[in-house]
């Protein structure tokens, strides 16, 4: 079992002989904890004593901000001493200290009586935030994310506001306590967005604890599945099924400027559907329970893919759907490519690539194995669901 849980994979070279159940089970361990009433856009209490919260208001992302709330449970923060709070700094799949905290403004902390508590930069990390001598009761957190600002290495981890879509990453918007396990780690977490807007993420959510429209609160989870858990949201956000009948569903969700240009073509669709049984048929069962494409379609972002175990963050031209019927059209390798990390980087990974942290350097010497395998075999998926001709595969060779 310690080859298959999240960031403790050991042997890489497994990837060919992995169980197929694999996470799935894993992935639905979320307890459903005690959950009172909400009030409009409030967060339900959830095990308040051992999880944190984080709230995160984007109902300005259009104006490229975001602003969040994160409360730190008095049994998280030992009394009197010291609180090193950590904002996220190796996001994984990026593999370089990639956290975007030029973008952080307004940064408060409060204590539970709503007083403001003075912090000081940690002398070894610009990432670190200490708290001396923390006082008893709740720590809250809060500040303002300016979006559309990445740095060179965050822009596939990073957060974007446009007029009529955006996309939240999750590690973006909070600190977590160091010394604690990012696998064990419980937050619950909620979001709010423009009210005629629609989002969608790899989260489990329950139907009947939501809100006023614009609002999402989220199943409790742990910090490692919530930083792996990217949000898109849009005013033409779109869905389309690519799996039926038994198995984990599998759904391509897509925000742009027009409603039109959000629609993937019939002809698309059956291909992503057949990309995702070929690969199915090479690496074994799909090791989660569910999972989804989420696709960012502007002009304006740059281009960029990250993996995660429930969902893929992508971001393309805005046509790119419109001309996907087209007999030239781009092959999108980009989709089979981060759907195959599902295997190769989320269920197993190098040892060592992943901390118990986000603070710790990741080992990266397998890093060709991790990247390698998976850039060889996108183009084969490409070939076999028909993306991509022998012919084109064979000169991009």
């Amino acid at each position: 079992w310690s080859l298959l849980k999240r960031g403790r994979a050991t042997h890489t070279a497994a990837f060919f002989f992995a169980p197929g159940a694999g996470y799935a089970g894993g992935m639905n361990r979320s307890r459903l904890l005690s959950v009172l009433p909400c009030l409009a856009f409030g967060v339900c209490a959830v095990a308040a004593d051992t999880t944190m919260t984080v709230e995160v208001d984007a109902t300005d992302i259009a104006r490229r901000l975001v602003h969040t709330t994160i409360t730190i449970p008095d049994a998280m923060a030992p009394d009197g001493e010291d609180l090193d709070l950590r904002y996220v700094e190796w996001t994984p799949g990026n593999h370089n200290p990639s956290g975007p905290i030029q973008n952080v403004v307004d940064f408060v902390v409060t204590d539970a009586a709503g007083n403001r508590i003075p912090w000081r930069r940690g002398e070894e990390s610009v990432f670190s935030h200490i708290v001396p001598s923390a006082p008893a009761g709740d720590i809250t957190v809060r500040f303002s994310y300016i979006a559309n600002q990445p740095a060179v290495n965050s822009r596939s981890s990073d957060t974007y506001g446009l007029p009529t879509m955006g996309g939240l990453n999750w590690n973006t918007v909070l600190v977590y306590p160091a010394g604690m396990d990012r696998a064990t780690l419980r937050v619950a977490p909620s979001l709010r967005y423009p009210s005629d807007w629609k989002e969608a993420s790899g989260l489990e959510f329950n139907k009947r604890n939501q809100g006023l429209p614009g609002f999402r609160l989220y199943s409790p989870t742990t910090l490692a599945e919530l930083v792996d858990s990217p949000v898109i949201m849009g005013k033409h956000l779109r869905g389309s099924a690519l799996s039926e009948g038994e198995g984990p569903a599998h759904m391509v969700f897509a925000a742009a400027p027009e409603a039109e240009q959000a629609a993937l073509p019939e002809a698309r669709r059956e291909k992503f559907a057949e990309m995702i049984r070929q690969t199915q048929a090479v690496f074994g069962p799909f090791p989660y329970s569910r999972y989804s494409f989420l696709i960012l379609l502007d002009d304006g972002l740059p281009g960029f893919g990250l993996e995660h175990a429930t969902s893929t963050y992508i971001s393309m031209k805005a046509d790119r759907f419109q001309k996907a019927a087209e007999a030239d059209a781009d092959p999108m390798s980009v989709v089979p490519h981060e759907y195959l990390h599902a295997w190769c980087g989320k269920l197993l990974a190098p040892e060592g690539l992943l901390a118990d942290d986000y603070h710790t350097p990741g080992k990266t010497e397998l890093l060709w194995v991790y990247e390698g395998l998976v850039s060889y075999y996108d183009e084969v998926m490409c070939v076999r669901s028909g993306l991509m001709s022998p012919e084109q595969f064979r000169q991009n060779l």
